[in-house]
């Protein structure tokens, strides 16, 4: 071998060296601003709960955008920026894929916690009206129409599940009724709603 083969040889090792630590440096970075974006306690993506959760993947990107785009000018050849886009393209899907795992298991939480507020209200609104059976008619419907509600977008129409869910969900009604009456002193009209339930 020559020397200007050698030397060649050094150089274009030393050039590889160099696009690997830039790499490493700028795969260290996006990985950081990664965490940040998705786990962070506070501000992370993942901590984000309910219906504040559907927000979290176009944040995320346009941080992971801003952020990879700034790394990207810190490399300084096109072949870096080449393995660097790869590297973001692959780091890019695995976060959607994350996010789309934390936004579907929060819209299931969220519809239960709204199904179950909705249900409740109803129920109170119920009671709290239990001297006008009109009223309490169309609160019973009303609780009685998120259950319904939440078994068909769920799958679980005509189920165990839902028949035991409706009859709790007016025993519930008739019970606090009942009790109201009690707390009233009307224990006539508590025995007389009683017969009638």
């Amino acid at each position: 071998k020559t020397v200007a083969a050698v030397g060649a040889k050094f150089h274009e090792d030393e050039i590889l060296r160099q696009d690997q630590v830039a790499l490493m440096e700028a795969d260290r970075k996006a990985g950081e601003l990664e965490n940040n974006a998705l786990y962070h306690p506070k501000t992370g993506a993942l901590a984000m709960k309910g219906k504040d959760a559907f927000a979290a993947p176009d944040r995320v990107a346009k941080e992971m955008d801003a952020g990879i785009q700034a790394i990207r000018e810190g490399l300084s050849n096109d072949r870096q920026r080449i393995a660097f886009d790869r590297s973001a393209v692959n780091r890019r899907s695995d976060i959607q894929r994350t996010l789309s795992r934390h936004v579907f298991q929060e819209a299931r939480a969220f519809e239960t916690a709204e199904t179950e507020a909705n249900i409740k209200n109803a129920q109170q609104s119920a009671i709290l009206n239990y001297q006008d059976p009109v009223r309490v008619g169309d609160e019973i419907e009303k609780a009685r129409g998120a259950v319904l509600g939440f078994t068909r977008r769920n799958g679980l129409s005509a189920s165990e599940f839902e028949k035991q869910r409706l009859m709790q969900v007016e025993s519930d009604v008739h019970v606090g009724i009942i009790d109201r009456y009690l707390s009233n002193g009307q224990d006539q009209s508590a025995r007389k709603y009683f017969e009638q339930a």
